[in-house]
């Protein structure tokens, strides 16, 4: 475990805020309070108090830990949803196992596995088809972006144009909670979202290089892993960075404390709170670091045998269909006749901080380090 992890761990309470915050991305409370007591759910203590005091009405779905659903699980139990640190897969085999008639899935390779209508659904759990050597897999086709590069802009305005949606499956949640989560295995869940939302001969996705740094970190799979699996698959790779790496390193640091990855992810009516802090600013400044590493990261992909396009946000954004008609051209896609813009600023109108903060951070920089803050703005 990376030493950050350590450190946020020892403090349970910041890091299970910070969970049900990006869970809520999922609309997890809301939609676990609409289960019946048919429905059991059996995860760790902190989760299970978490959610029996989420609401003021009370839970309908029973809930119980891997050490205590045996006396809970009756029959009339038809679905069971399992979410732990550890040990979850075994327990899900397990319970399918002496409990044939229940439809039993995983939290973390099953309810955590959303499309774009971004609605967790408990489907029964089943392992991942292995290839046989008859059967052609989809095409991997992605966009591989820095963490909050807005590259959900470019996939708003391409799915506006009738081009492939790109949509995040292994989305931010899983930045959180693989910090405790026990053996993660990326293929199963790539897998499992490819026969989920492959289609055709292509499977189009979103990645992000947080999520993917935490899966290295977590994980056995490592980037001289991905990076050949890309290369396997004819994968084709498009690469997104932001030249201003302050407004991207400011972004994330106020999201993150927000349900939402994006401005581009959330209801066009929804408001979001995410005022600057006094405290902010060292977490920025890591984050502007975190950037040119993970840049670096993208630029090996580049490099390598997959087939790969760069873009630049700001420059997507100044010339939209040209972007549009150069990614319509990679992806081997018909370019859009009359290219639909959106504006990036009217992103802003419901989450009037982050501009706010783009100043506040920049001023306060210069009064703590003087001129020697220009090599990092």
């Amino acid at each position: 475990m990376a030493s950050g992890d350590r450190l946020l761990l020892q403090d349970q309470s910041a890091w299970q805020t910070q969970l049900m915050k990006h869970l809520s991305h999922w609309s997890w409370v809301h939609k676990l309070y609409q289960y019946s007591d048919k429905h059991l759910i059996i995860a760790d203590e902190f989760f299970v108090d978490i959610l029996r005091n989420a609401r003021a009405k009370p839970l309908k779905a029973k809930t119980a830990t891997p050490e205590t659903y045996g006396p809970v699980l009756n029959a009339k139990i038809k679905k069971i949803l399992v979410f732990c640190r550890s040990g979850e897969l075994a327990l899900v085999r397990k319970l399918q196992k002496k409990h044939p008639k229940i439809a039993v899935t995983s939290g973390t390779y099953g309810y955590m596995l959303t499309g774009p209508d971004r609605q967790p659904r408990m489907r029964e759990f089943k392992p991942a088809i292995k290839g046989d050597g008859a059967t052609t897999r989809p095409k991997p086709v992605l966009i591989l972006s820095t963490a909050y590069a807005e590259a959900e802009f470019m996939a708003a305005l391409m799915k506006a144009n009738g081009l492939p949606v790109f949509h995040e499956y292994l989305g931010r949640p899983f930045d959180t909670w693989l910090q405790a989560h026990d053996y993660f295995q990326p293929l199963r869940f790539y897998r499992a979202a490819e026969q989920a939302f492959a289609s055709g001969d292509t499977f189009h996705f979103l990645l992000q290089s947080d999520v993917l740094n935490r899966v290295f970190a977590r994980s056995s799979f490592k980037e001289r892993h991905f990076i050949k699996a890309l290369e396997q698959a004819d994968a084709s790779v498009i690469l997104v960075k932001r030249r201003d790496r302050v407004a991207q390193a400011i972004s994330g640091q106020l999201l993150n404390r927000t349900n939402e990855r994006s401005l581009w992810t959330k209801k066009a009516t929804r408001s979001m709170a995410c005022k600057y802090l006094p405290t902010d600013l060292n977490g920025c400044v890591q984050r502007q670091r975190l950037i040119a590493a993970d840049e670096a990261m993208l630029d090996r992909v580049h490099a390598s045998q997959a087939s790969s396009r760069e873009i630049y946000l700001e420059d997507f954004i100044a010339d939209q269909a040209s972007g549009l008609v150069e990614i319509a051209a990679f992806l081997g896609e018909a370019p859009p006749k009359d290219v639909q813009t959106l504006d990036y600023d009217a992103g802003f109108e419901t989450a009037e901080h982050i501009p706010e903060a783009f100043t506040a951070y920049r001023r306060e920089l210069t009064d703590r380090i003087g001129n020697h803050s220009r090599l990092l703005i």
